[in-house]
């Protein structure tokens, strides 16, 4: 039994979204509905993210990334302030997300620096790596 009421539902998310590269549609946006269902305890969603990042195979970062981005982008749309509550979160480990990003294989990696050169763009951190 999991210590957070949304560890299993959000694993299971992140299970589906990582199985397929490119992800499918339905599978982000199932995995961006539960995070918003648990939108207060973004501390937990932060790191059971980055905690199943960890555990990914190469082939499985670039669909995590695009998780990432996903909510990310509607946690702005719906709530500027818990948005940047979950953009900051996510930034005090950023150095490792980037880490990890690193070992996505080569064709993935173009698709990544993409994905991540927007979070710039977006002013999602304070300072992009």
């Amino acid at each position: 039994m999991s210590g957070w009421s949304g560890e299993d539902p959000l694993n299971n998310a992140m299970g589906k979204v990582a199985s397929r590269n490119p992800p499918s549609q339905s599978s982000v946006k199932s995995f961006v509905k539960i995070c918003l269902s648990y939108s207060k305890e973004y501390k937990h969603i932060v790191h059971y993210v980055e905690k199943f990042m960890k555990e990914c195979d190469d082939e499985e970062l670039l669909p995590m990334c695009y998780a990432i981005d996903a909510i990310l982008r509607q946690f702005m749309k719906t709530s500027k302030e818990n948005g940047k509550k979950l953009c900051s979160r996510f930034q005090t480990n950023l150095i490792k997300t980037m880490t990890n990003f690193s070992k996505a294989n080569k064709k993935d990696k173009n698709s990544i620096k993409k994905v991540v050169s927007r979070w710039g763009d977006k002013g999602f951190f304070d300072s992009m790596i």
